[in-house]
Protein backbone atom coordinates (compact mmCIF):
# COMPACT_ATOMS: atom_id res chain seq x y z
CA UNK A 1 0.00 0.00 0.00
CA UNK A 2 2.86 2.31 0.70
CA UNK A 3 4.65 1.86 -2.81
CA UNK A 4 0.95 2.43 -4.72
CA UNK A 5 0.15 5.26 -2.08
CA UNK A 6 2.93 7.41 -0.97
CA UNK A 7 0.46 10.11 0.23
CA UNK A 8 -1.36 8.09 2.35
CA UNK A 9 0.87 6.55 3.42
CA UNK A 10 2.72 9.83 4.40
CA UNK A 11 -0.77 10.58 6.28
CA UNK A 12 -1.41 7.54 7.99
CA UNK A 13 2.18 7.23 8.73
CA UNK A 14 3.01 4.44 11.10
CA UNK A 15 -1.30 3.80 11.07
CA UNK A 16 -1.02 2.85 7.31
CA UNK A 17 -0.99 -0.92 8.42
CA UNK A 18 -4.05 -0.67 10.75
CA UNK A 19 -6.18 1.53 8.14
CA UNK A 20 -5.05 -1.52 5.58
CA UNK A 21 -5.82 -4.41 7.91
CA UNK A 22 -9.33 -2.68 8.40
CA UNK A 23 -9.82 -2.49 4.32
CA UNK A 24 -8.68 -5.18 3.96
CA UNK A 25 -10.68 -7.65 6.56
CA UNK A 26 -13.89 -5.48 5.09
CA UNK A 27 -12.79 -5.73 1.69
CA UNK A 28 -11.03 -8.91 1.08
CA UNK A 29 -13.34 -11.66 2.67
CA UNK A 30 -15.97 -9.96 0.81
CA UNK A 31 -14.37 -9.90 -2.56
CA UNK A 32 -15.75 -5.75 -2.23
CA UNK A 33 -19.72 -7.03 -2.35
CA UNK A 34 -21.94 -4.41 -0.40
CA UNK A 35 -18.48 -2.15 -0.49
CA UNK A 36 -18.15 -0.60 -3.84
CA UNK A 37 -21.11 0.55 -6.20
CA UNK A 38 -22.90 -2.14 -7.65
CA UNK A 39 -20.96 -1.94 -10.82
CA UNK A 40 -17.16 -1.99 -9.95
CA UNK A 41 -17.43 -5.79 -8.07
CA UNK A 42 -18.96 -7.36 -11.37
CA UNK A 43 -16.30 -5.96 -13.33
CA UNK A 44 -13.60 -7.66 -10.42
CA UNK A 45 -15.42 -10.83 -10.89
CA UNK A 46 -15.50 -10.86 -14.19
CA UNK A 47 -11.49 -10.31 -14.41
CA UNK A 48 -10.96 -12.87 -11.55
CA UNK A 49 -13.10 -15.29 -13.56
CA UNK A 50 -10.78 -14.97 -16.75
CA UNK A 51 -7.63 -15.00 -14.93
CA UNK A 52 -6.84 -11.46 -15.88
CA UNK A 53 -3.82 -10.25 -14.26
CA UNK A 54 -2.23 -6.88 -13.72
CA UNK A 55 1.20 -7.19 -14.47
CA UNK A 56 1.24 -10.20 -12.27
CA UNK A 57 0.17 -8.75 -9.27
CA UNK A 58 -2.61 -10.25 -7.33
CA UNK A 59 -5.69 -9.01 -8.56
CA UNK A 60 -7.60 -8.30 -5.28
CA UNK A 61 -4.68 -6.02 -3.74
CA UNK A 62 -4.73 -3.85 -6.88
CA UNK A 63 -8.27 -2.88 -6.08
CA UNK A 64 -7.96 -2.03 -2.86
CA UNK A 65 -4.90 -0.42 -3.54
CA UNK A 66 -6.69 1.55 -6.22
CA UNK A 67 -9.82 2.55 -4.05
CA UNK A 68 -7.07 4.66 -1.46
CA UNK A 69 -5.51 5.96 -4.02
CA UNK A 70 -8.94 6.55 -5.66
CA UNK A 71 -9.27 9.19 -2.53
CA UNK A 72 -5.33 10.15 -1.54
CA UNK A 73 -6.07 13.43 -2.03
CA UNK A 74 -8.66 13.97 0.39
CA UNK A 75 -6.90 11.56 3.30
CA UNK A 76 -3.83 13.86 3.07
CA UNK A 77 -6.45 17.16 3.74
CA UNK A 78 -8.04 14.50 6.19
CA UNK A 79 -4.46 14.14 7.96
CA UNK A 80 -3.90 17.63 8.07
CA UNK A 81 -7.00 18.13 10.31
CA UNK A 82 -7.98 15.54 11.87
CA UNK A 83 -6.87 13.60 15.35
CA UNK A 84 -4.15 11.42 15.20
CA UNK A 85 -6.69 8.69 16.77
CA UNK A 86 -9.27 9.44 14.46
CA UNK A 87 -7.66 9.01 11.30
CA UNK A 88 -8.50 5.15 10.71
CA UNK A 89 -11.55 5.50 11.06
CA UNK A 90 -11.92 8.55 8.92
CA UNK A 91 -10.06 7.23 6.39
CA UNK A 92 -11.83 4.11 6.05
CA UNK A 93 -14.97 6.03 5.91
CA UNK A 94 -14.02 8.22 3.52
CA UNK A 95 -13.12 5.38 1.56
CA UNK A 96 -16.21 3.41 1.56
CA UNK A 97 -17.63 6.82 0.92
CA UNK A 98 -15.75 6.66 -2.19
CA UNK A 99 -16.37 2.99 -3.14
CA UNK A 100 -19.59 3.73 -2.85
CA UNK A 101 -19.75 6.80 -5.62
CA UNK A 102 -17.51 5.30 -7.90
CA UNK A 103 -18.99 6.08 -11.09
CA UNK A 104 -19.75 2.94 -13.96
CA UNK A 105 -16.39 1.75 -16.08
CA UNK A 106 -14.42 2.41 -13.04
CA UNK A 107 -10.99 0.22 -12.68
CA UNK A 108 -7.78 0.40 -10.94
CA UNK A 109 -5.76 2.70 -13.43
CA UNK A 110 -2.18 1.99 -11.16
CA UNK A 111 0.82 3.80 -12.74
CA UNK A 112 3.45 1.36 -12.88
CA UNK A 113 6.94 2.56 -12.97
CA UNK A 114 9.54 1.11 -16.16
CA UNK A 115 11.74 -0.28 -13.50
CA UNK A 116 9.12 -2.18 -11.55
CA UNK A 117 7.29 -3.22 -14.52
CA UNK A 118 10.85 -4.77 -15.92
CA UNK A 119 11.08 -6.45 -11.83
CA UNK A 120 7.99 -7.82 -12.49
CA UNK A 121 8.52 -9.51 -15.99
CA UNK A 122 12.04 -10.82 -14.66
CA UNK A 123 9.77 -12.44 -11.77
CA UNK A 124 7.45 -13.70 -14.13
CA UNK A 125 10.18 -14.70 -16.90
CA UNK A 126 12.45 -16.39 -14.07
CA UNK A 127 8.79 -18.40 -12.38
CA UNK A 128 7.61 -19.71 -15.99
CA UNK A 129 10.98 -21.30 -16.47
CA UNK A 130 11.82 -22.48 -13.10
CA UNK A 131 7.87 -23.60 -13.67
CA UNK A 132 9.30 -25.52 -17.09
CA UNK A 133 12.27 -26.81 -16.06
CA UNK A 134 10.69 -28.74 -12.89
CA UNK A 135 7.37 -29.46 -15.11
CA UNK A 136 9.91 -31.90 -17.17
CA UNK A 137 11.75 -32.97 -14.86
CA UNK A 138 9.03 -34.16 -13.38
CA UNK A 139 7.40 -35.79 -16.42
CA UNK A 140 10.72 -37.04 -16.75
CA UNK A 141 10.59 -39.15 -13.51
CA UNK A 142 7.28 -40.57 -14.89
CA UNK A 143 8.16 -41.42 -17.75
CA UNK A 144 11.17 -43.19 -16.08
CA UNK A 145 8.52 -44.54 -13.80
CA UNK A 146 6.61 -46.05 -16.49
CA UNK A 147 9.34 -47.55 -18.35
CA UNK A 148 10.00 -49.56 -15.02
CA UNK A 149 6.45 -50.32 -14.12
CA UNK A 150 6.23 -51.57 -17.94
CA UNK A 151 8.99 -53.41 -17.20
CA UNK A 152 8.27 -55.48 -14.30
CA UNK A 153 4.94 -56.01 -15.54
CA UNK A 154 6.77 -57.64 -18.36
CA UNK A 155 9.10 -59.59 -16.24
CA UNK A 156 6.16 -60.39 -13.55
CA UNK A 157 4.25 -62.30 -16.35
CA UNK A 158 7.59 -63.76 -17.73
CA UNK A 159 7.77 -64.90 -14.21
CA UNK A 160 4.63 -66.19 -14.13
CA UNK A 161 4.25 -67.63 -17.21
CA UNK A 162 7.37 -69.87 -16.10
CA UNK A 163 5.70 -70.83 -13.11
CA UNK A 164 2.23 -71.80 -14.62
CA UNK A 165 4.92 -73.75 -17.71
CA UNK A 166 6.66 -75.76 -14.53
CA UNK A 167 3.44 -76.66 -13.22
CA UNK A 168 2.61 -78.58 -16.55
CA UNK A 169 5.50 -80.47 -16.17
Amino acid sequence: MACEAPGAAHTLGNRLYEATGALASRCLLSCFVGFLADEPPLALWEDLLQARAYHGRPLMLIWLAALVCWVEGDLATMGRHADADELVPLAFKRIQEAAHGLPAGWRPCLELSKHRFEELRRTSTEASSTYGRKYEEQRQRELHAGGINASLDRAASNFFEAVKSAERL
